[in-house]
């Protein structure tokens, strides 16, 4: 079965017990506006990217990595690395600590969302004011131990799950192009085309795979999509629903209520971060 903390640098060397103690350095939310490319770069501590909103890719001397939503990405000091964010829409939480026992540096990891690391993440996320000042002693900690706990799993994990990534290559493929095209009102024969696959055959094995249809995960990424502009961006909601090619404002208000339970007002009004942290 293959290991749901992908490993991006190859190592063999490095701790076998879990980290006893981790000391938060420095936060942010972030985010991109526009297509990005972050030039390669290396830290003296260590790095945790927590995807709020994909895809977008990280390479490291080991190759390229896609990231995303609910992905979580760590890196040990001295790890050079390069971020590309295609899509202009990206939201992750940046974090930079120590970990002062694991000085072998065991190689970056990619952990692919599953029910624990988004538990984790979800914690994290609630303890991290999004002014980037966590001040709150008994905060702080829970987001020390919540990032103990990310690099536990990602580096000790035995048996994990499958995760997304064990996707075969034509149902990623759809799964990719849908979250890349997630503005435009992309249809099931679009997603067929773009794989190569009859619509008939494609629809079947997504389900098999994700146990999900593609006009569902179509409208997730659709929804995800106008949720991130409307918290993230100064557009108006009529801009936010041309944006996303709706006819008018109130076809795109009925398909947010239906999917996200709010009108996009509502939404964007209220607390959106606490709605994506207990999603």
């Amino acid at each position: 079965m293959a290991n749901r903390a992908k490993q991006i640098a190859e190592s063999t060397d490095g701790p076998r017990e879990a980290p006893g103690r981790v000391r938060l350095l420095f936060y942010n939310w972030a985010e991109r506006m526009a297509p990005h490319t972050v030039a390669w770069h290396a830290h003296g501590h260590w790095q945790g990217e927590i995807v709020i909103g994909g895809p977008f890719e990280v390479r490291t001397d080991a190759g390229a990595q896609e990231l995303r939503t609910s992905d979580v990405l760590l890196q040990p000091p001295g790890t050079g690395h390069e971020f590309r964010y295609p899509l202009g829409t990206e939201r992750w939480i940046t974090t930079r600590f120590v970990v002062p026992e694991w000085d072998a540096r065991p190689g970056a990891r990619v952990i692919r969302a599953d029910a624990t690391s988004r538990g984790l993440v979800k914690t994290l996320a609630k303890a991290l004011p999004k002014d980037g000042r966590c001040t709150v002693p008994r905060a702080r900690a829970v987001a020390e131990h919540c990032l103990a706990a990310l690099v536990s799993y990602g580096y000790l994990s035995a048996e994990p799950e499958e995760s997304e990534g064990d996707l075969p290559l034509h149902v990623r493929r759809a799964v990719l192009f849908i979250e890349e095209n997630a503005r435009r009102r992309t249809t099931l024969d679009d997603v067929a085309r773009a794989v190569g696959y009859s619509r008939s055959h494609l629809a079947a094995e997504f389900r098999r795979h994700t146990g999900t249809n593609i006009k569902s995960a179509i409208d997730r990424a659709r929804a995800e999509t106008a949720a991130r502009l409307l918290v993230y961006s100064d557009h108006s909601i009529t801009e936010v629903a041309s944006m996303l090619e709706f006819p008018d404002v109130y076809s795109f208000s009925r398909f947010f209520r239906r999917t996200c339970g709010r009108s996009p007002r509502e939404y964007r009004r209220g607390q959106a971060v606490d709605a994506w942290v207990a999603g």
